[in-house]
C-alpha cells in the first residue's frame, strides 16, 4: 500500500479462535525520523516512527545486515502498548519489544530458500 514517500507493510495478529486486530506495522524505504499515522479508535493521533537505521545487528548466535528499528505509540495488537520492532533486510521481524509488559522476542532461528 503506497503512502506517498514511502509503503505500508500490515501485520495481522491471532489467537487460536480468535482476531486480535491489524495494523501498519512498517514503512519501507524508511528514513530516519520519518513517521507515519496510524490511527485506531482510542488514539486516533498514534504513530509509528523510524528510530534507528543501523548497518547491523547482533542478535544471539546471529549478525542481521541492515535493520531498521520502528517504534510505535500505543501498538492497538500488542494490547495497546508502545512499541520497538527490528527489521532486517532480507529477514524481516527479527525483534520485538512490548515496553509497558516489559516483553521482548527475538527471532531465535530462520531459514531462507532461494
Amino acid at each position: 500500500m503506497s503512502c506517498g514517500r514511502c509503503y505500508k507493510v500490515r501485520q495481522s495478529k491471532y489467537k487460536p479462535g480468535n482476531f486480535v486486530g491489524e495494523a501498519t506495522c512498517f514503512i519501507f524505504q524508511p528514513r530516519l525520523g520519518e513517521f507515519h499515522y496510524n490511527p485506531h479508535n482510542q488514539v486516533p493521533e498514534n504513530k509509528i516512527s523510524v528510530v534507528a537505521v543501523d548497518d547491523s545487528l547482533q542478535l544471539g548466535g546471529y549478525t542481521f545486515g541492515r535493520t531498521i528499528k520502528m517504534f510505535e505509540q500505543n501498538t492497538f495488537t500488542e494490547g495497546k502498548q508502545p512499541t520497538n520492532r527490528y527489521f532486517s533486510e532480507n529477514v524481516g521481524l527479527v525483534r520485538k519489544e512490548l515496553l509497558d509488559s516489559n516483553q521482548v522476542w527475538n527471532l531465535v532461528d530462520y531459514h531462507i530458500e532461494e
